[in-house]
C-alpha cells in the first residue's frame, strides 16, 4: 500500500489524480467513487493548509459534480474567500445556489461573476434565469437579449470544467421561450408573436420532450395559440408533426396529441410509430375501441413491433378484467 501523503501539495496533487481517473470512468460508481476520493484528499490538503486555494475550489467544484450542493455551497463560499477575483469559482456557486433556488442569491453570484468577466456566457444565461424566476419580467427580457445576442454556445461551464453539447443548442431555444414568457406578463400581444418567432427559428430542433419546450406549451396559452399558427403553416411535415404530437402527450394536452396524432396517420399512413403514438394517445384518454384498433394497425405494418404487441395484450387483458 502507498503511503499516505505527507504534504498539503501531496495531498492535493492526489485528489487531482482522482479527478483525472473521474474523467475516464466508464461506470457511474467508479464516476462517483474517484469524485469521493478527490473530495477527501482535497480536504487532507486543507486540513494541512487551510489557505490552500486549489485544494479549496476543487473541493468546492467536486461537491457540486456529486450534487451534494449544500455542502458545495459551503465549500464555495471559502473558496471565495480564499480566491475573491475567481470568475469560475463565483460562476460555480451561481449555478449551486439556482440549483437551490436561492434565486436572489443566485442572481448576486451571477451578478459578481459578470463583473469579473463580462461575457461569461454560462452568467449571461444564469442571470436571465434567475431574473425570470424572481418575476423581474422587464429586466428579464432585457436579460435574454443579452444572452441571443451572444453566438452559439456549444459547450457548457460546469463546476469549473467545460462539458461539450453533443446536440443542437437547445439553450437558444429555451432564452427564446423563456423571453417570450416574460412578455406574457408585459404584453400578451408581444408574447405571443415572440413565440411564433421563437417557434419559427428553433422548433425544427426541439427534441419532444424538452422540458422548457414541454413548460411552455402547459403553461401558456400565447405558446399554444403561436404552435397552432406553427404547425398549421407546417401542414405536410410529417416529422413536424410527430414532435408536435409528442410534445402535447408530454405535456399533458391529451386531446391537442389526439388531434396530432390523426394529422400524422394520414400524412404517414405506412408509419407504425404514428398509428402506436396514436394508439397511445386514445389509451392515455380512455378511448379504448380506438386505442385496440391503431395497435393492430401498428402491428400490421411492423409484426415485429415489440412494444406495440405488450401494449395491445396489457390493454386487451385490462378490458376483459372490466368486462368492458
Amino acid at each position: 500500500m502507498d503511503p499516505a501523503p505527507t504534504t498539503a501539495e501531496a495531498w492535493f496533487d492526489k485528489g487531482e489524480w482522482c479527478l483525472d481517473l473521474s474523467r475516464g470512468a466508464d461506470r457511474l460508481s467508479e464516476y462517483r467513487g474517484d469524485l469521493e476520493d478527490a473530495v477527501a484528499a482535497f480536504e487532507q490538503a486543507l486540513a494541512l493548509d487551510p489557505s490552500h486555494r486549489g485544494a479549496a475550489r476543487q473541493r468546492a467544484f467536486t461537491l457540486a459534480s456529486l450534487e451534494r450542493h449544500e455542502e458545495a455551497l459551503d465549500a464555495f463560499v471559502q473558496a471565495t474567500h480564499l480566491s475573491p477575483d475567481d470568475a469560475d469559482v463565483w460562476l460555480s456557486m451561481a449555478q449551486c445556489l439556482a440549483r437551490l433556488r436561492r434565486d436572489e442569491a443566485a442572481l448576486d453570484a451571477f451578478e459578481r461573476t459578470l463583473a469579473l468577466r463580462a461575457d461569461e456566457p454560462e452568467a449571461l444565461f444564469g442571470r436571465a434565469q434567475a431574473l425570470t424566476a424572481l418575476r423581474r419580467d422587464e429586466a428579464a427580457v432585457a436579460a435574454w437579449d443579452e444572452v441571443l445576442a451572444e453566438p452559439d454556445n456549444r459547450t457548457l461551464k460546469l463546476h469549473g470544467r467545460p462539458v461539450r453539447v453533443l446536440t443542437d443548442d437547445f439553450r437558444r431555444a429555451q432564452a427564446r421561450q423563456a423571453r417570450a414568457g416574460c412578455l406574457e406578463h408585459l404584453d400578451q400581444a408581444q408574447a405571443e408573436a415572440a413565440f411564433r418567432a421563437a417557434f419559427d427559428a428553433e422548433g425544427a430542433k426541439l427534441p419532444i420532450s424538452h422540458q422548457s419546450f414541454v413548460e411552455t406549451l402547459r403553461g401558456s396559452e400565447a405558446a399554444r395559440r403561436a404552435y397552432r399558427a406553427y404547425l398549421a403553416a407546417r401542414g405536410t411535415e410529417a416529422p413536424t408533426w410527430f414532435r408536435a404530437a409528442g410534445a402535447y402527450r408530454a405535456a399533458g394536452l391529451q386531446e391537442e396529441a389526439r388531434a396530432a396524432y390523426e394529422t400524422l396517420v394520414c400524412l404517414a399512413p405506412t408509419q407504425p410509430q404514428a398509428w402506436f403514438g396514436k394508439a397511445e394517445a386514445h389509451a392515455a384518454a380512455e378511448e379504448y375501441d380506438e386505442a385496440l384498433a391503431a395497435y393492430r394497425r401498428a402491428l400490421e405494418l411492423w409484426p415485429d413491433f415489440s412494444g406495440a404487441a405488450a401494449r395491445l395484450k396489457a390493454l386487451e387483458a385490462e378490458r376483459k378484467a372490466r368486462g368492458r
